[in-house]
């Protein structure tokens, strides 16, 4: 194995280099990290079988090899308890590992569904800069693994972007069918009903709303229409106002409608947090 260990897509990594080696290697090419020791046997039985395999996949992944001594800070970056520990690397963040041995026919296909993990990072790398071309890759990849279902939302992101809603919706509906959706297809899922409500006449729901202020469904229609247009305080604040008004009518409808939003947002924002403890206490 003397030549593998000077292939160009087997390295030696230190602590000086690991960020360069691992990290932004494997923003453009999956990297198998293999933490190993000089005095322990089962490392030195694995590592010919990862710089064979390395060999045999020609650069569709890196191995880099990182001795104990040489990466004591890397060590416990990756919180490495046992040697040998492997990871993959996709995009700059750990995505699997094992410990110990593996044997050749199930290391390759752990090798496999890194690969799989590094393409739909390509593809999800693409949505913003190029979404039909990322529209492209999902549908090959869901080719090759149709009953995937990190794919199948990745294609799903993709079209509502492109405002290719019905297949988006239809792709949600088969989801769904399995009695539940990942908090990203809800994330989709909330962002479709939104948008449903479009080209409604804001203005118009408005004044009917002042002029009938203890119509609570009116005030629903507005706080939808209102969403629809990405206002969600204001949105929030007239659901917040039904919920505490009118609890058993029109307020469930516009509880649900502060769930809906509360999908669209980023985890962390502030407004998701303040009226989810709004509603909360309105609630009980």
């Amino acid at each position: 194995m003397a030549e593998a260990a000077h292939s160009e897509w087997i390295i030696d990594t230190a602590d000086e280099t690991f960020e360069q080696d691992v990290i932004e290697r494997s923003k453009q090419t999956p990297v198998v990290l293999d933490f190993w020791a000089t005095w322990c046997q089962p490392c030195l039985m694995l590592k010919p079988v990862l710089e064979q395999m390395a060999q045999e996949y020609q650069g569709r992944f890196v191995l880099a090899k990182a001795e104990q001594q040489s990466n004591d800070r890397a060590l416990k970056d990756f919180n490495v308890e046992a040697f040998p520990t492997v990871f993959g690397v996709v995009n700059g963040e750990p995505v699997d590992y094992f410990m110990g041995l593996m044997r050749p026919e199930q290391l390759r296909g752990w090798i496999d569904r890194l690969l799989q993990l590094g393409e739909a990072a390509t593809a999800q790398h693409l949505e913003e800069a190029d979404p039909l071309a990322a529209e492209a890759e999902y549908r090959k990849m869901l080719e090759a693994a149709p009953d995937d279902d990190r794919l199948q939302i990745g294609l799903a992101r993709v079209l509502l972007a492109q405002g290719k809603t019905e297949e988006c919706r239809q792709i949600l509906r088969t989801l769904e069918e399995r009695g539940f959706l990942e908090p990203e297809a809800e994330k989709l899922k909330a962002t479709l009903d939104l948008s449903a409500k479009e080209g409604a006449d804001v203005e118009k729901l408005r004044q009917q709303a002042e002029a009938n202020p203890n119509d609570y469904a009116q005030k629903v229609k507005l706080a939808e229409a209102i969403a629809a247009q990405s206002q969600y305080e204001e949105a929030l604040d007239l659901c917040l106002e039904v919920v505490e008004e009118d609890r058993a009518g029109a307020g469930e409808s516009a509880r649900k409608l502060m769930v809906e939003i509360f999908q669209v947002l980023p985890a962390d924002s502030s407004l998701k947090t303040t009226y989810q403890r709004r509603l909360s206490a309105a609630l009980y």
